[in-house]
């Protein structure tokens, strides 16, 4: 037995409830089919009530309690608002995907359904229907059906049949169908393929049905620091910083406005109230020398001021929360606990003026690290510090430990190590300095490596390597060694090492890929051919086939990549010898010492170094010698040998002139 309702309902389940009655049968021997449905809705704002001339004036009048009673009592009654209700198609159920739309206060939406009911027992059904099963979140904004597969094989009107269980379901929970399903029915057509194809990796699948809109809180009232990101962790993930140094245009704070909120709506037109954040009012102003600049991001949420800065330097903030950037740091000591690091960076216009006020302690202690473009210490400076700059000045000791990196440097008494462009040193005491231009005043047991020195009291047991000149005003000490060779040359050495190294290993590997590509080099030509006549039959190529084939052409690309590497290191290493002798012609053979004093003590040694041999002199005790300079011995088949003579030539000491 089948009975069609003609007209819409509002209700189907009320419906079947009254047909039980009429046909004296349980209710739940009956079901119904969903022909159609129809939508209505409304956006009609209620008229606002006409206001009294007094409430217009603003007037109050003072009445009795049964004045005022009458005067509600005399008052006509307003006629009840009914909107109007227009009528939408399925496809036109999309205009209320727009978030504006669907949150209107004055939206009103109603759906009825077009059924036909069947006594259940009259069906016969051929096959096993999934199962549907309603999911709903706790503020009813997200609807998901579940859809169990277990023990069903496909059938041909699946699909109405899921979707027929997915409405009458919706229908019963007062859910409204069609409105904010976006994906859904495409969603649902691929799980159905799915299933049919069998390629579903669970026998249950979730899907989407509708979504509503959640509430918007709003960002609560909030000051970034933006500049701090820059500083560099430790091991540990923290690093203590005194300041940091910025860039002009640098991103400096960010400040969040207190947000707008927007309410939310469910699946069943309720409304959700945002949550809204305490007020946390935040004082602070910045110098001009941050520029700020308004940003809008997801208008109903964020509204930031983003301030940037117009110069370089560091972030400073007074006690009264104002912002500023400055390029002048002075402080009375450095230490690893009250200051931490100083990362003012070499290019921001940085200078570190640290000014000890203690003769028993270090103006930058253990442990400290200080990078910015000039440092200035007036004490000294304690062990396992690293200092970095553009300009170094240190008036005061440095620790054995301590290492010092910068163009240009200067330091009273240097005891740890140094990496510059120009080191002026008053007295170097078992130091290292590695530095293309040197001036010592006195210098006992340092290790140097430069072009060009001034010495100006040689003390004993230095070790001093050079490729252009030394100039020693007074020799005092003994057990000195002074070798010219190439400056820097133990890079370029290690990069030949480097390549020498490329150079034995490549062969191997050149070796066992021409075996791999011989060995199976016929029977890829024979893959190939088969390849072909499958794909001229319109026939699939096998999987391993296609993967061997790919194997056999990777080598044979590493195999031509090798070979162009190992012509590439043979270039690379011809190019760096070539440079190596020509930087020997050009600087050895013209390097000299100079020892404008002449005399010597005992135990002093010269030595020339190339790559093909050396040459060595030994000065005796008052020998007086003021230069000495390598030169070829072509009787002797070019052989290096060092030469001496008492003439010092006046262009030799102009570079001292320039500093």
């Amino acid at each position: 037995m089948q009975t069609q309702k003609a007209e819409f309902l509002s209700d189907p389940y009320n419906e079947l409830l009254q047909e039980s009655v009429r046909l004296s049968v349980g209710v739940e021997r009956l079901d119904f089919h969903l022909l159609g449905f129809k939508t209505e809705y409304s956006l009609d704002a209620p008229p606002k009530p006409p206001q009294t001339p007094e409430q217009k004036d603003g007037a109050k009048k003072q009445e009795s309690p049964n004045a005022q009673a009458k005067s509600e009592e005399e008052k006509p009654k307003e006629p009840e608002f009914k909107p109007n209700f227009k009528a939408l198609s399925e496809k036109e159920l999309v205009l209320f995907d727009d978030d504006k739309v669907f949150l209107d206060e004055n939206l009103k939406i109603r759906q009825s359904y077009k059924i036909q009911i069947y006594q259940t027992s009259a069906l016969q059904k051929t096959h096993k229907s999934p199962k549907i099963r309603l999911i709903e979140n706790r503020d009813l904004s997200k609807l998901i059906a579940e859809i169990d597969f277990s023990g069903v094989s496909f059938y041909a009107n699946i699909a109405m049949e899921v979707l027929q269980d997915i409405y009458k379901k919706m229908i019963k929970e007062g859910f409204f169908i069609g409105i904010r399903i976006f994906d859904f029915k495409k969603t649902l057509v691929e799980v159905l393929n799915r299933f049919k194809n069998k390629t579903l990796k669970h026998p249950k699948v979730l899907i989407e049905i509708a979504t509503g809109t959640h509430p918007i809180s709003p960002e609560s009232e909030k000051l970034i620091i933006c500049y701090k990101d820059k500083a560099p962790q430790d091991d540990d993930g923290i690093q203590k910083v005194s300041i940091i140094g910025i860039n002009k245009g640098d991103l400096i704070l960010r400040y969040i406005q207190p947000g707008t909120a927007r309410k939310g709506r469910n699946l069943k037109l309720a409304f959700m109230e945002p949550h809204i954040p305490p007020e946390n009012k935040i004082e602070f102003s910045c110098s001009e020398n941050l520029e700020p600049k308004e940003i809008c991001r997801l208008p109903e949420r964020v509204h930031c001021v983003e301030y940037y800065a117009k110069k370089k330097g560091f972030v400073t903030r007074t006690p009264d929360g104002k912002f500023d950037i400055e390029n002048e740091l002075n402080l009375a000591s450095a230490t690893f606990k009250e200051t931490g690091a100083i990362l003012g960076g070499l290019d921001n216009n940085i200078t570190v003026n640290i000014k000890s006020n203690s003769d028993l302690e270090d103006a930058v202690g253990s442990g400290v690290r200080i990078e910015c473009e000039n440092i200035i210490v007036n004490g000294n400076v304690g062990s396992n510090t690293i200092l970095r700059a553009r300009s170094v000045k240190i008036y005061g000791n440095t620790n054995n430990s301590a290492k010092i990196y910068a163009d240009d440097v200067y330091v009273s008494t240097h005891k740890g190590y140094l990496k510059a462009e120009k080191a002026d040193i008053d007295t170097l005491e078992n130091g290292i300095i590695e530095a293309k231009v040197v001036k010592i005043k006195k210098g006992m047991g340092g290790k140097i490596s430069t072009q060009r020195m001034l010495l100006s009291s040689l003390g004993s047991n230095n070790t001093i390597d050079f490729s252009q000149m030394v100039i020693i005003e007074q020799c005092s000490g003994t057990n000195n060694k002074f070798t010219a060779q190439l400056f820097g040359e133990n890079e370029a050495l290690e990069t030949l090492k480097n390549i020498e190294a490329k150079q034995r290993e490549l062969p191997k590997l050149i070796a066992h890929l021409e075996h791999a590509i011989n060995s199976s080099k016929s029977g890829v030509e024979t893959l190939m051919k088969k390849m072909k006549a499958l794909q001229a039959q319109k026939m699939p190529v096998p999987s391993n086939f296609t993967q061997m084939v790919n194997d056999y052409k990777g080598y044979v690309s590493e195999l031509n990549r090798l070979n162009a590497q190992e012509s590439e290191l043979k270039i690379q290493k011809e190019e760096l010898i070539k440079k190596l002798r020509t930087q020997e012609e050009e600087e050895l053979f013209n390097a000299k010492i100079i020892n404008k004093g002449k005399s010597w003590q005992d135990m002093n040694v010269i030595k020339w170094k190339f790559r093909n041999g050396e040459s060595t002199y030994t000065p005796k005790r008052d020998e007086e010698a003021a230069v000495f300079f390598a030169k070829h011995l072509f009787d002797k088949g070019g052989k290096v040998a060092i030469d001496v003579s008492q003439e010092i030539e006046e262009r030799d000491l102009e570079w001292l002139k320039q500093r």
